[in-house]
Formats: structure tokens, C-alpha cells, sequence
């Protein structure tokens, strides 16, 4: 096995008979015993027998097995064996004729006259094998770990375990729909391959070569799950473990920063302390903040009736009017929970550019102009209302992204956020950052006009005087990743080939306070040695280096 593979040390797992001694079977397909009945079938993947009942400690451990009854090769060791020549696989799976050389100690091509293929054939020669060795270290580590299983037994498998159900578990939706994670499928596809098997008689025969083939394929399937589940990446260790608890945070792919700017010192421009992210994650990651924004924003003015009421737009004349809303519709646009909803249907990258339409009428309208050379833009409700030296051309009903995005673009880039990748290489992988948020690949800097139709000035305490980053419309794409600044580079580790990291956010002015004096001082920026903790200068040779030894 290569030592890089994973940062421990593993051996194989012994199944035998006698060591899942304790372990029970699992050999049913159905997942409820009776189709009109939500109790667990006993011999099924979630048996509360087997497992123990739902919320209980012991479905987090017990596990269980299953009998393939059909010995096959343990999916690690097949998978050793089939790197070492590919036509062990070919005759495995029947595809490939070939002969026995006794002088070799190994298979060699033929024909379908001179011939044999199968898996069982395959196995009556595996132990008499001398695989060839070549200048390879890493071909000889396999060769030994495949001989090594094949004296102790541990390469052959009649008994898969089954991880506890409380890991994978079943859950009826609000709509009546199971919901369970897709290993149990794969478990399925293994059960119902061993169970149209019988349960006695002769299984060494050329008989089974093809249900073994059936059976090797659902385990490997199982094995290779579980396997990207804890290593690599997008493993267990990176993702699925390091994200449990967190609670309106994100986490993206990590793409390279744009530090282009026009002009030296303008505001829309990401800085070292910014981490740039898409306008769907940051409002899942200020997730509160968000809910609260749009309640008190715009949808204040339409939803201002209180009687199930909305002033809204006519689509044909553009005026404004009263309408009697549909209650579910009502309760989509007033309350926490349906913003939420709003905002994970955002997710959709079709809907973004749409109009905002309720029963048949637009949220408001929007004019996206200039005043005096300067783009502005400006929320309102009734076409009678824009005056007269403004272009009704330039006028247009909200679209989703700029009702989501007006709705917190003055707040957001005051937050602070965690960044973290996994794994954690040293003082540069968790560093904290503010939030930049960005809609388009290519956006407009805009001013917001006031009820008077003049720029809306700001209170001093509030650096954010314009929108930066101002959704163009007739751009189809979105910033979905997370750009850290070029100088975050070195110490993440990161060489965007499919990094991710997670960003979290900061809501309570203790800790931001925290944070913005911690960006204030020069030891933040300084490392243990005295020297500067992020830099813009990468060496390319050192890069090379740090990938080679991940991998």
C-alpha cells in the first residue's frame, strides 16, 4: 500500500466466521416490515433488533453483516491485484482466455480453445502466483501486502460488515418519502446478489463465476464509498467530520484571488484581510443576519398592509396594487422560515435573473441608471413615481439576485468570517478574514438614490457607501467559490486543484471587535521568527515540493 495514502497505519479486516461471532445478519431487501406499517423490517439495513432503537447509543455502534455465502477477494486486495497486471482482471470478469504457465508461475494470454477464463479459475492459481517485481517500490509494497494476505486468509471475504445504522439511518420526509443515505443502496445491491444464491451446496464450482463477479462489484462499490468517505480530499477527515456542528457556516472550492484594481485605494477592491464568496454563500453563512435584512427591507414596504395584503406591481401598466396574497405565498415573504426557503431556492441558477412574481404580479420595480455620470440604482413600486428626466428604459422589475443582494449589501462586509482548510499544515490553514461578497463575474459599482431620488448618504459610522459589487444582469455567470488573497496562498497549502475550505461566521460584537483589533495589530502579521506571516511572493519550486509530499 502507499504510505502516503493515509496519514496511519491500517491492516486488512478479518471477517471470518468466528470474528463476527457477535454481529448479526442482515439479509432482508425491504427497508419496513409491511408496506402500511413504519416499523423497521427485523432483518432489514435499519432492524431496531439488530441495531437498536432509533436516538439510542447503540445504533451508533452495534453493527452487522452480511453473507455472501460465495467467497470473493476483499475489495482492497482486488483492487492491489488488478494494478498489478490488468489481465487478472480480464480473466476475473471473463472478458480474456488464458493459460496456466507452471515454468512463470503466472497467467498468460490465449485463446477461448487453448484457454480458460472465470473468476474461479482465477482463484485455483492465486496462491501460486509470484507476481513480477520491477524497480518499483511502491509495486513491491502491493506485491508483499497481496502475498501476505493470501498465506493469512485475510484476502477472501464471505462477510461484509455493515456499518451501524444510526450512520446511515432512514427518515420519513414531511411528504411521506424515505430519505436514507446512498450506501444503503449499495449494501442492497450486494443482499440481493447473495441472496439468489442457495444456501447450501458445492460454491467452488465455474458455476458462480458470473454471480461472483456481481458480488465482487457491489462490495468494491461499498468499499470504494466508504473509502473516499475517510481519505483524500473530499474525505471524511476534510469534509464530513470537520463540518458537523456548524452552524450557518459555508464551504467552497478555494479559487484564486483577483486583486486587480482600477484605482489604487477604491473600496471594491478584496484587500489582504478579504476572503471574496458568492452571494448564496454568504447569506447562508449570515444566515440570521440575512433573514433579518430582507424582512426589513424592501418586502417591508410590500408586505406593510399586515392583513395577508401586498402592494404590488401590475405587470402590464407597471402601477401599483393592492393584492390579496395566497396564504402560503404570505408566509414565504414574512417570516424567517420562508426567506429561508427563498434563499435555498436561489441555489437555482436559473431563477437568479428572473423577476421576483407574486400571483402574477412583481415584487417592485427597479431603475438602473445614471445621475449626473454616476450608476445608480433605486427600489419603487409605481412607474408614475420615477421623474421625468429619468429614462423609463432604464426602468425593470427586480430580479432575485438584486432583491437578495440590495437587501445586505451595506452590511455584510462588515462581518468577519473563520477561514479554515483541511488539513491543517500549519499557522497559515485557519486564519480570520471579512467577508466580501460578490454576484457576477463581472458586476457594476452603483449608488443607491434616497425616497428624493438623490444618492443616499450614509451615516459616518458605515463604510460602505455604494454597492460594490452590483449584479449585471446580461452576465449569465456567478461567483460560487471563495478567492482568498494571493499572500494566503503559502499557508493554506492551496494549489486550487480542487481545494476546499470552510468559511465561518462571526455575529457577536465581542468577537468582532476582537477580530477588527487583531487586524490592527502588527503582531497579527508577524510570524513566530520575525518574519512576515503572509506573503505575495510564493516560490514555485517549494509549491512543487509541498504537492509531491501530499500525495
Amino acid at each position: 500500500m502507499n504510505r502516503l495514502e493515509l496519514p496511519v497505519n491500517i491492516r486488512l479486516m478479518d471477517t471470518r466466521n468466528e470474528r463476527v461471532a457477535n454481529f448479526r445478519k442482515v439479509s432482508s431487501l425491504d427497508t419496513f416490515d409491511g408496506m402500511n406499517t413504519n416499523s423497521f423490517h427485523p432483518k432489514g439495513l435499519f432492524s431496531t433488533e439488530i441495531f437498536g432503537r432509533v436516538g439510542t447509543p447503540e445504533r451508533d455502534r452495534n453493527m452487522a453483516f452480511i453473507h455472501t455465502k460465495i467467497t470473493i477477494l476483499n475489495p482492497f486486495i482486488f483492487k492491489k491485484i488488478i494494478q498489478l497486471k490488468a489481465l487478472y482482471k480480464e480473466i476475473i470478469t471473463g472478458k480474456q482466455y488464458a493459460v496456466w504457465n507452471e515454468e512463470i508461475k503466472d497467467f498468460e494470454s490465449s485463446d477461448m480453445v487453448n484457454g480458460d477464463t472465470g473468476y474461479y479459475f482465477f482463484l485455483t492459481h492465486l496462491p501460486s502466483i509470484e507476481f513480477k517485481k520491477t524497480q518499483s517500490v511502491s509495486r513491491e509494497m502491493n506485491i508483499e501486502l497481496v502475498n501476505k494476505s493470501i498465506n493469512d486468509g485475510t484476502c477472501f471475504v464471505t462477510n461484509v460488515p455493515v456499518i451501524p445504522a444510526g450512520l446511515r439511518d432512514a427518515y420519513i420526509e414531511a411528504d411521506g418519502r424515505v430519505s436514507e443515505d446512498e450506501i444503503n443502496s449499495l449494501y442492497r445491491s450486494l443482499i440481493a446478489s447473495a441472496n439468489a444464491i442457495p444456501d447450501t451446496g458445492d460454491y467452488d464450482t465455474p458455476i458462480y463465476n458470473t454471480t461472483r463477479v456481481t458480488l465482487q462489484n457491489a462490495l468494491n462499490n461499498v468499499f470504494e464509498y466508504l473509502w473516499n468517505l475517510y481519505s483524500g480530499k473530499s474525505g471524511f477527515a476534510q469534509q464530513q467530520f470537520f463540518s458537523r456542528g456548524v452552524f450557518n457556516g459555508t464551504r467552497n472550492v478555494l479559487s484564486a484571488g483577483d486583486t486587480a484594481t482600477p484605482k489604487l485605494g477604491v473600496a471594491h477592491c478584496p484587500k489582504m484581510n478579504n476572503t471574496t464568496i458568492g452571494l448564496f454563500q454568504a447569506m447562508k453563512a449570515l444566515l440570521p443576519v440575512t433573514q433579518y435584512l430582507m424582512l426589513n427591507g424592501w418586502l417591508r414596504n410590500v408586505f406593510a398592509s399586515g392583513d395577508g395584503r401586498a402592494y404590488l406591481v401590475d405587470r402590464k401598466t407597471r402601477r401599483q396594487v393592492l393584492v390579496t396574497v395566497d396564504r402560503h405565498l404570505y408566509d414565504r415573504f414574512t417570516t424567517p422560515q420562508g426567506i429561508e426557503k427563498c434563499i435555498n431556492a436561489y441555489f437555482n441558477r436559473k431563477l437568479r435573473r428572473k423577476p421576483v412574481i407574486i400571483d402574477g404580479h412583481y415584487i417592485g420595480l427597479v431603475y438602473r441608471g445614471e445621475v449626473d455620470g454616476v450608476k445608480v440604482f433605486k427600489f419603487f413600486n409605481d412607474i408614475n413615481d420615477l421623474p421625468k428626466h429619468l429614462d423609463p428604459k432604464d426602468v425593470h422589475p427586480i430580479s432575485w439576485v438584486e432583491l437578495f443582494y440590495v437587501a445586505g449589501y451595506r452590511h455584510w462586509y462588515r462581518y468577519p468570517m473563520v477561514n479554515t482548510r483541511y488539513p491543517v499544515a500549519g499557522l497559515g490553514s485557519t486564519y480570520p478574514s471579512i467577508i466580501y461578497v460578490k454576484t457576477t463575474t463581472s458586476a457594476d459599482q452603483r449608488y443607491e438614490l434616497d425616497d428624493d431620488w438623490n444618492i443616499l448618504k450614509f451615516n459616518d459610522d458605515n463604510p460602505i457607501k455604494y454597492a460594490y459589487e452590483y449584479p449585471d444582469l446580461s452576465v449569465e455567470n456567478f461567483i460560487e467559490t471563495a478567492s482568498v488573497h494571493v499572500s494566503r496562498l503559502a499557508g493554506l497549502t492551496a494549489d486550487f486543484d480542487g481545494d476546499t475550505g470552510s468559511q465561518i461566521a462571526i455575529y457577536t460584537l465581542e468577537a468582532m471587535e476582537e477580530l477588527n483589533t487583531h487586524f490592527g495589530q502588527a503582531a497579527s502579521y508577524l510570524n513566530p521568527k520575525g518574519g512576515f506571516l503572509n506573503s505575495p511572493y510564493v516560490d514555485t519550486v517549494e509549491r512543487v515540493i509541498v504537492g509531491l509530499m501530499r500525495r
